[in-house]
């Protein structure tokens, strides 16, 4: 009887699983609309506030670039909703998923909704550079106060949704199943060689 290896017989499942995995990992890629001014912006925001980037936390595991992480700014003053000295606003990791592109210690104008986990921002909201909005543009928004004091944090997952995602897929578990039946082929096929004199 010709030997079959059970490494063999499980490369070919090890391989569809690379495969659903992938497949199960969205692509994106960001396009906004039109440009607006920060007043045009905020008209559907629920928060906008000045202040300087900081941080990135994101979740232990993600799968994707349009998995989200949580930005924490420094907040200067306010122009619109509540917003605490130390806020964190949710986006995707990557700006090619509509992620917001910001670089640490730099000042910037976020436009934010509320969202059941946080606020939420991206590159189509109208969050901006500070040095690019004209000082009217900003007070049409509304009357600057100060933040809150204390911290707000946002409910980030500790592992992404993407995952979650990924691990209840029929394109997951199907080449599971069919790896651990190639397994078990093997290992019986295996024995029975073994056994034949």
């Amino acid at each position: 009887m010709r030997r079959i290896s059970p490494t063999r017989a499980v490369a070919p499942a090890v391989a569809l699983i690379a495969l659903a995995t992938v497949a199960a990992t969205p692509c994106a890629a960001c396009s906004c609309a039109e440009i607006r001014t920060v007043a045009e912006a905020a008209a559907a925001a629920d928060a906008v506030f000045v202040g300087t980037f900081t941080t990135t936390r994101t979740p232990l595991v993600q799968t994707s670039s349009g998995d989200l992480v949580a930005k924490e700014f420094t907040v200067t003053e306010v122009r619109k909703g509540r917003v605490a000295a130390t806020t964190e606003v949710l986006t995707a990791a990557s700006g090619a998923s509509c992620g917001l592109e910001v670089s640490e210690g730099t000042t910037y104008v976020v436009v934010a909704r509320q969202g059941p986990d946080g606020l939420r921002s991206d590159l189509c909201s109208g969050t901006r550079a500070r040095t690019t909005v004209a000082d009217e543009d900003l007070a049409a928004v509304g009357v600057r106060t100060d933040p809150v004091r204390g911290e707000r944090r946002a409910d980030l997952p500790v592992i992404a949704s993407g995952v979650t995602d990924v691990v209840g897929s029929p394109l997951m578990w199907g080449p599971v199943a069919g790896a651990s039946a190639l397994v078990t082929i093997g290992l019986l096929l295996r024995a029975r060689r073994r056994a034949t004199p």
